[in-house]
């Protein structure tokens, strides 16, 4: 998104447009977050890894941050047209702001579009926020605002209430916990954009562990995200064809949106194959 610049005309009409489908998507309106440290994780241990992928929501109470993003997330998780529409919102308003941004040139206006970009990736849930990760260390693509915010995201990712992370543990083996573990720590170690790390003992013995516990449906939610961003990634790649024709630079190709966007998908798509996680820790350990 960050250094798009489209024509006037067409940019206020995607912004009429998607305004118009989805006004108030959960998924964009919720709160910004706020700021969660991760937690500093102790030392190396032998570590049980489970793809739990399940729980229901629903309850009453009042939500913690990372609960109420969760419930965010999973209004849009099977409904791909609903999604689809609320990362084009995203990408349009942030191509208006960041356009407005470069053309006021104004530190002040550029930090804090930076931030409204860090936010919009948190609300938008697992791939946005990878995404956001994975391009904080480009200081070659983006504006070194952008760069220092999106920093942020590989330690302020909210991670969800231990009663969420009961529930998915519990739908994933079938048993409560307490018939599994004889101990388990409801404070994680650390929480990331796919998932978060609990400690635990296995029951009738005193080998600690670590369970890695992976957010609900991420490959159907890659589905649908990627084939939206590749769409995005060729629209860039067009638009910076374009105006190199228009400078005469037709040789000078610096940025492939396209490729960026292929090596990203790779990237996910394997980091939750958490069976074959496992495989490489016990290689390690071996």
């Amino acid at each position: 998104v960050c250094g798009l610049v489209w024509p006037r005309a067409s940019m206020l009409l995607c912004v009429f447009i998607f305004l118009t489908l989805c006004p108030g998507n959960a998924a964009l309106l919720l709160g910004s977050p706020g700021p969660i440290g991760r937690q500093q994780a102790g030392p190396r241990h032998s570590t049980v890894i489970m793809n739990a992928h399940k729980h229901h929501a629903g309850h009453a109470e009042e939500l913690s941050i990372g609960d109420s993003m969760e419930l965010g997330w999973e209004k849009l998780r099977g409904k791909p047209l609903r999604r689809s529409l609320a990362l084009w919102r995203f990408f349009t308003v942030g191509a208006f702001k960041t356009v407005r941004a470069n053309r006021t040139d104004t530190p002040e206006l550029t930090a804090l579009t930076a931030q409204w970009v860090k936010d919009g990736l948190l609300r938008l849930g697992p791939t946005m926020i990878k995404l956001g990760q994975v391009f904080s260390s480009r200081t070659d693509l983006l504006h070194p605002a952008y760069i220092d915010a999106l920093q942020s995201l590989t330690d302020d990712v909210p991670v969800v209430s231990s009663r969420i992370v009961r529930e998915i543990i519990e739908a994933e083996l079938g048993r409560p916990v307490d018939e599994v573990f004889d101990a388990f720590e409801d404070k994680p170690l650390a929480g990331a954009s796919l998932g978060q790390v609990h400690r635990a003992r296995l029951k009738n013995s005193s080998m600690p562990v670590a369970i890695k516990i992976q957010r609900r449906s991420l490959q159907a939610l890659f589905d649908t995200d990627f084939k939206n961003l590749r769409l995005l990634a060729r629209m860039l790649d067009g638009w910076e064809a374009l105006q190199r024709r228009r400078q005469g630079r037709t040789g000078d190709v610096s940025r492939n949106w396209l490729e960026y966007t292929d090596d990203a998908a790779d990237l996910l798509y394997k980091e939750t194959d958490y069976e074959n996680e496992a495989n490489n820790v016990e290689k390690f350990a071996a």
